[in-house]
């Protein structure tokens, strides 16, 4: 069977938290999660990665559904990309004595464990946590993984017929773009599998000044592999495992999980909405960056503005 490699290529600056004031982050105050009244409370949401670090601080207390598909290992992680990943999603609220860093802080918590704590699994774990995820009914499933793909190289039929069920069924499937490319030296590649997937929603990453992450993926494979949306994932800090228990990642599988968490609030925002007029919103919504489509699709993911049945009009507090 192929290889799927979660490990993103990252700037591995590490912060501890011990001097964390009460604020938030850069990347949920540019996506408006700051502001909003939205936590994902209700809405059940899959992170398929390496497990969840289930001694965290911010998550040994909380009702957590998990499953491993990774043969001989438990839930627990051993490597600390799904712990980072499921941070962003679920991690610390507004009540935080740290800093802020979770998107959907309400939103119900499914973790498969689709990769060892090598980083490292076969496709058939990955197809295993999705059916689990889809059996749940998990609204949104987050995928920071991928295998990187050659120019030319079609989609995944598996892959992508699994994705097509989970819009039928309700659920929207988020992956990474991928972290194979070298800006600086204009050397790009497409995006990664399986987010070139036709129905799987592909995410690349950006810095706080809105410049593109320099390994993002970009869309220009003549067999297809489109970007949607980006998000923050330029010095994101998330959880981690201890000592630290809290480090700053670079990737776009960081900016993938911030696009799970505000499907999170636009699900809450729109109870029962459907699959593929979640994906619209969350399009349609996006904030122009001023790059070209092939980099960041619609433009930087945004939360869903909140009606103000009094006045009428619209308002993102």
């Amino acid at each position: 069977m192929p290889k799927l490699n979660t490990l993103e290529s990252v700037l591995p600056s590490v912060t501890n938290g011990t001097d964390c004031d009460l604020t938030m982050t850069w990347g949920l105050k540019q996506t408006g999660v700051s502001n909003t009244r939205y936590t994902g409370k209700g809405i059940k949401v899959a992170v398929l990665d390496t497990g969840l670090n289930l001694h965290h601080p911010d998550f040994n207390t909380r009702v957590i559904h998990s499953k491993s598909f990774a043969v001989n290992e438990t839930v627990h992680d051993g490597n600390g990309h799904g712990t980072h990943c499921a941070g962003i999603v679920f991690g610390s609220d507004k009540s935080s004595k740290r800093l802020c860093y979770g998107v959907a802080p309400g939103a119900e918590i499914y973790i498969a464990k689709v990769l060892p704590d090598s980083g490292m699994a076969n496709t058939r774990y990955v197809l295993q946590g999705l059916e689990w995820a889809l059996e749940m009914k998990c609204q949104i499933i987050s995928l920071s993984l991928g295998n990187k793909v050659r120019y030319g190289e079609n989609h995944s039929p598996s892959f992508e017929q699994l994705a097509q069920q989970a819009l039928a069924q309700g659920s929207l499937i988020i992956a990474s773009a991928g972290n194979d490319s070298y800006r600086d030296i204009d050397r790009l590649s497409p995006i990664s599998h399986p987010a070139n997937c036709p129905s799987i929603l592909a995410v690349g990453a950006v810095d706080e000044l809105g410049k593109m992450y320099e390994r993002c993926n970009r869309s220009f494979n003549s067999a297809g592999g489109k970007m949607d949306l980006v998000a923050p994932g330029v010095d994101i800090y998330s959880a981690w495992l201890p000592p630290e228990n809290y480090r700053s990642l670079d990737g776009t599988s960081m900016a993938s999980s911030f696009v799970a968490g505000v499907a999170a609030l636009w699900a809450e925002a729109y109870p029962g909405i459907g699959a593929e007029e979640l994906k619209d919103k969350l399009l349609s919504a996006a904030k122009d960056m001023k790059l070209p489509k092939e980099d960041m699709g619609e433009g930087l993911v945004q939360v869903p503005k909140i009606i103000d049945k009094n006045q009428g009009t619209f308002s993102t507090s």
